[in-house]
């Protein structure tokens, strides 16, 4: 069964399917909100994964990657508490930078993935494994 969760502020998506993943969508690009302390809503990704019992993993997608000068630096390390703390984060995905780019950022366990443009010709597949045990995902990246 898919489920759908739309929050009420534009450009806000949850998505739940079939229980395993969920995936969270979010703005990180900071630079437009002029560095206010709103970008990334904090307050709102929390709400998002409060609710653990009802999903596997969690995906979370945005654009700026928190290690980038885009990113609001007083937010950088409470963003990337967040992602740890939910226990269940896969991983992390975003672009910005047109480089692909795949590791730990804070030493904390999460995995940041960073895909690249389409003027590089190259994408990211990614299989998740909700259920195993011993691993959280596979990434390749492809070039077309």
């Amino acid at each position: 069964m898919l489920k759908k969760f739309t929050a009420k502020f534009l450009g806000r998506l949850i998505i739940l399917l079939r229980n395993d993943v969920r995936f969270v969508m979010h703005n990180t690009n900071s630079r437009e909100f002029a560095f206010n302390g709103t970008v990334p809503d904090l307050n709102w990704m929390q709400q998002q994964v409060i609710d653990t019992a009802y999903f596997k993993g969690c995906i979370f997608v945005s654009h700026v990657p928190p290690d980038n000068a885009d990113f609001d630096k007083a937010l950088e390390i409470p963003y990337a508490s967040l992602l740890k703390n939910t226990g269940k984060t896969i991983f992390s995905s975003n672009g910005h930078n047109h480089n692909h780019r795949i590791g730990e950022l804070y030493n904390d366990g999460i995995t940041y993935i960073n895909t690249s443009s389409p003027q590089n010709r190259i994408y990211a597949l990614v299989t998740v494994y909700p259920y195993a045990t011993d691993k959280k995902f596979d990434c390749v990246f492809v070039p077309f």
